[in-house]
């Protein structure tokens, strides 16, 4: 079975290139994107992948779009966890959130909360 994949949005380059090196590090098949186009456009079926099974979206980017936007996403991606990467005070932008990750946080402590959402079997395959 393959890795499941993590879409990570996120517009700030080196934060979401190491997040996503350490899930591929750890067994994910991570994918990043900048922007709402792309995150949109990332394949639902793709030989040899499994489906995208989290999304995390920068509180920047959630900010950038109503809902329906978000929602639209989680409809692409249906078996997908949406986690919000948010800052460490203030108000949250509306949406249905599986998991809220407020700032400061380390790469580790995000890495932590994609296993636990979505756990990689003991061969480091999905679960």
């Amino acid at each position: 079975m393959p890795a499941p994949r993590v879409l990570l949005v996120w517009d700030e380059h080196w934060p979401r290139a190491l997040l996503r090196a350490q899930l591929l590090e750890e067994g994910y098949d991570a994918i990043g994107v900048p922007n709402w186009a792309l995150a949109m456009r990332c394949p639902t079926e793709e030989p040899g992948r499994g489906p995208v099974r989290l999304i995390l979206i920068d509180q920047a980017l959630a900010e950038q779009r109503p809902p329906r936007v978000v929602e639209a996403l989680r409809g692409l991606h249906p078996q997908a966890k949406v986690v919000l990467l948010a800052r460490g005070f203030g108000p949250l932008p509306p949406g249905r959130w599986d998991r809220i990750i407020r700032r400061p946080v380390s790469i580790g402590q995000v890495v932590a909360v994609v296993k636990d959402l979505v756990p990689l079997t003991p061969a480091g395959e999905g679960a």
